[in-house]
């Protein structure tokens, strides 16, 4: 087959290149454009972690109910991803105005007593994944206000529920009902939920903060002169005590010392009277054996009581005798 361009013949198939050449090269741009044509018209889409994400058509402009997570994902032709967090994310109240990634100026509410109050409060939420698709139908992707708006009313509505010095006295009770509130209405209508909550600052007219000072001053003075006085009645006390125990271990000590004399003269008492009886008795068995008369019995004791003398000597025979004992001489 020839076509003339130009006034030259050119050869544009050539019955020697056979129809397999043809075949092969027609199929070789057939699977090219096939290829690009899938990618066009089937495209894949990719979450990072961290995401989730639903399907929207931007065609027909509907948005599929199924929840994806993290990696690449066949949508289609006009498919695309909205996009989620899937971590917690935060919001603080702490700035002096605006607002920007998460910071919001602090809280201004009241106390119950009227006295006006600050709040530096941040708090962390994260979105319930079986809920996205009904956050989408309520909020689409403008959510984070919502929440915001939602942070600031219950949380400047809870503040008037207690007094100033009750924010200067019970800080950490106050923070876990403002958590509790604040959980609950995430829960029930921003489809999330509140892990954690900081009530990070609490500022109060500067008079009311002076005034509150001197009282704690004086109320820990107050508590100090309680303790010592506490301190110098226990010790009162403990020597009360003391007294009382020593004073029983006198007694103690005089009743046992009593109680020993009495029963050592006892023994000796008993210990003499049993002597007197031994010896009355054996007097009266001499008496009995020698027959001896009352005179002859004391004459008996008398000569006996000579005997147990050292000192004493007998002449037996001699009548009214002098005896004249020196030293040597018998």
């Amino acid at each position: 087959y020839q076509r003339r361009v130009h006034g030259e013949c050119r050869l544009l198939f050539s019955v020697d290149m056979g129809w397999k050449a043809f075949a092969r090269t027609f199929a070789v741009i057939s699977a090219v454009i096939a290829i690009v044509l899938f990618f066009v018209f089937f495209p894949f889409h990719s979450l990072e972690y961290g995401e989730y994400g639903l399907d929207y058509d931007y065609i027909m402009e509907t948005v599929d109910s199924t929840l994806y997570t993290s990696g690449w994902h066949w949508l289609g032709f006009g498919h695309q991803f909205i996009k989620y967090p899937a971590i917690v994310q935060t919001v603080e109240f702490s700035g002096t105005g605006g607002s920007s990634e998460g910071h919001y100026a602090v809280l201004a509410s009241r106390t119950s007593d009227g006295l006006d109050v600050t709040l530096s409060v941040s708090f962390q939420y994260l979105l319930l994944p079986q809920e996205l698709f009904a956050l989408y139908n309520q909020y689409e992707t403008n959510y984070v206000p919502v929440f915001v708006r939602t942070a600031q009313h219950y949380l400047t509505e809870t503040a008037t529920n207690f007094t100033a010095f009750g924010f200067f006295a019970d800080r950490t009770s106050i923070g876990v009902q403002m958590q509790q509130i604040l959980a609950q209405a995430f829960l029930t209508s921003m489809h999330s939920r509140v892990d954690f909550f900081q009530l990070k600052e609490i500022g109060l007219p500067k008079g009311f903060e002076d005034a509150i000072q001197a009282a704690e001053v004086a109320r820990q003075d107050i508590q100090k002169a309680t303790f010592e006085q506490q301190n110098v009645r226990v010790q009162a006390a403990t020597r009360v005590l003391q007294a009382a125990v020593d004073a029983n271990i006198t007694i103690v000590n005089a009743k046992a010392a009593a109680s020993s004399q009495l029963v050592q003269a006892l023994a000796t008492a008993n210990a003499t009277a049993n002597t007197i009886n031994i010896e009355t008795q054996a007097y009266a068995n001499v008496v009995q054996s020698l027959g001896l008369t009352p005179d002859g019995l004391n004459q008996y004791l008398y000569t006996l009581a000579l005997q147990q003398h050292d000192k004493a000597n007998f002449l037996v025979g001699v009548a009214n005798a002098i005896v004249d004992q020196r030293a040597g001489d018998h």
